[in-house]
């Protein structure tokens, strides 16, 4: 089957929060409603998303992430896009950069999910920043907030409002990075 015969496929490697509106949960519908076939990979599963829930319950999916990624390989299925959103471990950002590899051609998209308001979330150590901040210099697209923003710059994050040409500075520093669209979310 060539790429004209089915739709766009895009692979989703990203968290599954049972509460809350993001990963997994936000961006099946989101991309299937635009016609795209999304191969959800969970990097865990969390009771609710890492930001004003207390802990939550987590299951790591790193195994479970390893071997669906073999059985890919096995059916040769093309990508257009590889999207990364909550990656728990170092294992599991390699395993990305691994896709990177597996589909050199596919759109790399990189939401370098690591904290929010000025605080890096809870169980990421400073080896998996710097994972993250070096996937996302692969990425052809990232969209960090800007608190992920600082942290892929190594600066400390700040939440003080930004003038316009402090913004235009912050996305000219991400996209000297390597990503050639800097999208900051928030």
């Amino acid at each position: 089957m060539n790429r004209t015969d089915r739709p766009a496929r895009c692979a989703a490697v990203h968290d599954l929060s049972g509460l809350g509106r993001c990963s997994l949960s936000v961006i099946l519908p989101a991309m299937s409603v635009m016609g795209v076939q999304v191969c959800p990979l969970p990097t865990a599963v969390l009771s609710t998303h890492t930001g004003g829930f207390g802990t939550p319950a987590r299951r790591d999916l790193t195994d479970y992430l390893t071997e669906a990624l073999a059985h890919y390989r096995t059916l040769g299925l093309p990508m257009e896009c590889v999207y990364t959103g909550y990656l728990g471990s170092v294992a599991q950002v390699a395993l990305c950069q691994g896709l990177f590899a597996e589909w050199p051609a596919a759109m790399k998209v990189v939401d370098p999910v690591m904290g929010d308001h000025g605080k890096l979330y809870h169980g990421f150590t400073p080896e998996l920043v710097q994972g993250i901040r070096e996937l996302a210099t692969h990425a052809d697209v990232i969209t960090p907030n800007l608190t992920e923003a600082a942290l892929l710059l190594g600066e400390e994050p700040n939440t003080a409002p930004l003038s316009l040409g402090q913004a235009r500075s912050l996305l000219a520093r991400l996209s000297a990075l390597g990503p050639g669209v800097v999208v900051i979310t928030g």
